[in-house]
């Protein structure tokens, strides 16, 4: 559950011992319409969901920036890639169920200990 994991001012640590392929918690925000080729400054801590070949702009979740109870933690991941390119453990899926709707979550890619960072690689 989204209380199980800690969202820190530098990333998100692991609340529990997760298994590889368990879904961590959701990407929590609101959708929005945002160029495609959008600058960092612009899609700081937006998923994508969805983008049309040729359209100019992206439908995505603009993430909260601050955590909120209840809500999902997945826009706090960081990417470490540039210190090591194997550091991701985990990796944000889309889904789309009848009883949550069309969304993006946090999946395990690997076995994560409790207390390690969740990284995601961004690009």
């Amino acid at each position: 559950s989204t209380t199980d994991h800690e969202a820190a001012r530098n990333g998100l640590f692991a609340g529990k011992n997760i298994d590889r392929l368990d879904l961590i918690t959701p990407y929590a925000g609101w959708g929005a319409l945002r160029p495609a080729n959008a600058p960092a400054t612009q899609s700081s801590h937006c998923a994508r969901l969805l983008h049309s070949i040729g359209s100019p702009h992206a439908y995505v979740i603009n993430g909260l920036r601050a955590p909120r109870n209840l809500y999902g933690l997945a826009q706090f991941c960081n990417d470490r890639q540039h210190q090591d390119p194997k550091a991701a453990n985990a990796k944000l899926v889309i889904f789309d169920k009848p009883e949550d709707g069309l969304g993006v979550a946090l999946k395990a890619t690997r076995n994560i200990n409790k207390h390690d960072e969740i990284l995601i690689a961004y690009g």
